[in-house]
């Protein structure tokens, strides 16, 4: 799955929905996909918004240790873009992380 993403990394879009499934490499296999979090960008009650932001950091760094061989990890620049996106995330207009 890893191969898979960063051969689909530099066309993923600015919002970050891609389909990496039959992506290109020999490495890269073929059935593989991204799990997606939606989240509200401006959060309505700042206390649980910024458990919900520090959830998803947690999730794309210390997190994926725990995921076994159900999940693998993400390519580098899928996690910086990701990183940018968890922080853009606010609360009245005051970012959360």
């Amino acid at each position: 799955m890893t191969a898979a993403a960063a051969a689909s990394a530099g066309n993923t879009p600015e919002d970050l929905r891609v389909y990496i499934t039959n992506a290109q490499g020999a490495d890269a296999y073929p059935i593989s996909s991204y799990t997606y979090l939606l989240a509200y960008k401006d959060q309505k009650n700042a206390a649980k918004g910024k458990a919900l932001v520090d959830f998803m950091w947690w999730g794309i760094h210390d997190g994926e240790k725990f995921t076994g061989t159900d999940y693998a990890p993400l390519p580098a620049e899928i996690v910086k873009r990701a990183e940018a996106k968890i922080n853009s995330i606010t609360s009245g207009g005051k970012p959360l992380r």
